[in-house]
């Protein structure tokens, strides 16, 4: 996703914001399930950035930005880690290099999971990998019920799950 720094880059990113809308929704217009996942460069809501970060006019908080990410939702999809975090306001997935921003969580949720209504229902769990630091990014991962309701879908073994932000009841 462009991050959109400069009036060129911006439009991109809105131009791809809605591009990305109109794939994703005639994949669910076809009978698809579909999950839109990757860093939006995008805090959705005040609630998804840091109040020392949030700065009327910045990209990434503008308006036109966060009307994008509504129609994508309005489309057709859930953000599942707000849904299960609804009230977080230190649920971030991103954070900028200077002042030990990540330290003091000086973030923003940029990183996203928007799935369609039945894998919507599918989710097991939500999780932000904090102890992930490779990147100025926490990996966000998710977790679904096979749709038999018999198995999960998971690479990660559980002695390597980090509860440390969940969307079960134990975080």
């Amino acid at each position: 996703m462009p991050r959109g720094e400069s009036a060129e880059h911006y439009r991109r990113k809105l131009d791809y914001l809605d591009a990305l809308r109109l794939y994703a929704g005639a994949l669910l217009a076809s009978g698809r399930q579909v999950i839109v996942a990757g860093d939006m460069n995008v805090a959705h809501r005040d609630i998804d950035v840091h109040r020392s970060q949030n700065k009327p006019g910045a990209v990434g908080l503008r308006p036109e930005e966060r009307a994008a990410i509504d129609r994508q939702i309005a489309s057709g999809f859930r953000d599942i880690m707000r849904e299960q975090n609804p009230e977080r306001n230190d649920l971030f997935t991103w954070w900028p290099y200077w002042r030990q921003a990540r330290e003091r969580n000086l973030g923003w949720r940029i990183d996203c999971f928007y799935l369609s209504g039945e894998l919507a229902g599918l989710v097991d769990s939500s999780m932000v990998d904090l102890d992930e630091k490779s990147s100025d990014h926490a990996p966000v991962l998710l977790e679904l019920a096979s749709p038999s309701g018999s198995d999960t879908v998971s690479n990660i073994p559980p002695e390597q799950r980090n509860p440390a932000v969940s969307g079960s009841s134990e975080a």
